[in-house]
């Protein structure tokens, strides 16, 4: 009898077991299954965007278009600005958050202003010399966050790093006499950030993902390094504010 009772008890306690391991495996197995749903469902939900943006956009006061001395320009002149950009994007809560990085050029930045450094000699009455600026060429490279509040309204910020190269001239003046002494080919390193709304409309071509928008934007960036052979007090200050055209492709989402 005592043998039946512990073949008994061995067996309803190997059958416990048993049936608890299979319990966890089968709630590990649905944990993992909950898991991989999650994860399938954040990457079917987030979408991929690229695009091409045009505008036109002031440069600010240090390379504003050179005018005679006593006029003034109004409007003032404008330049137009490329841009491209790859971004990501996920809906929250009815709306959706994007976060990319973009990529802006401008022309040649021909009959500007630019800078300029007064340099005085030792004895005022042998002359002086400066230093002028030309040629300015630059591009910036932007962080943007970006929230949707409806299908069609967003807003953002970014920030910017701006590179701008040129060539500086060593001009020296002595005695009514002019002579352009030393060029030298100077990059100069901006930082700063911007803000920005705007429209996004609908699909183009039907069923196609290809979306027309356009923006407003007001920005800047400060000269925080420069290559320079000489020692400038100014710093240079690009503007970054325009109205921008672009189109933009997505997939997923």
């Amino acid at each position: 009898m005592r043998k039946y009772i512990i073949f008994l008890f061995l067996l309803f306690s190997f059958t416990s077991f048993g049936l608890s391991l299979e319990g966890s495996l089968l709630n590990d197995s649905n944990v993992d299954s909950i898991r991989n749903n999650v994860n399938s469902s954040f990457w079917r939900k987030l979408s991929y965007g690229i695009g091409y943006e045009g505008g036109w956009c002031a440069p600010g006061r240090d390379l504003a278009e050179e005018t005679p001395p006593f006029t003034f320009n109004f409007p003032p002149r404008s330049y137009w600005v490329n841009g491209a950009f790859g971004e990501l994007s996920y809906p929250l809560n009815g709306k959706k958050i994007s976060i990319g990085v973009g990529y802006s050029w401008w022309p040649e930045l021909t009959n500007t202003v630019g800078l300029s450094l007064y340099i005085p000699n030792e004895d005022p009455k042998t002359g002086y010399a400066y230093v002028t600026t030309s040629n300015w060429d630059l591009s910036t490279t932007l962080l943007y966050l970006q929230f949707h509040i409806n299908s069609s309204f967003f807003i953002g910020g970014c920030m910017n790093y701006c590179v701008a190269s040129t060539k500086e001239h060593l001009n020296h003046h002595n005695s009514n006499i002019y002579t352009k002494d030393t060029t030298a080919y100077v990059q100069r390193k901006c930082i700063g950030g911007g803000i920005f709304c705007g429209w996004e409309g609908s699909s183009m071509f039907g069923t196609s993902r290809l979306k027309p928008y356009l923006k407003l934007q007001l920005g800047w960036a400060r000269e925080y390094e420069n290559n320079s052979p000489w020692e400038w007090n100014d710093k240079l200050t690009v503007t970054m504010g325009g109205i921008f055209l672009g189109l933009k492709f997505e997939i997923g989402g």
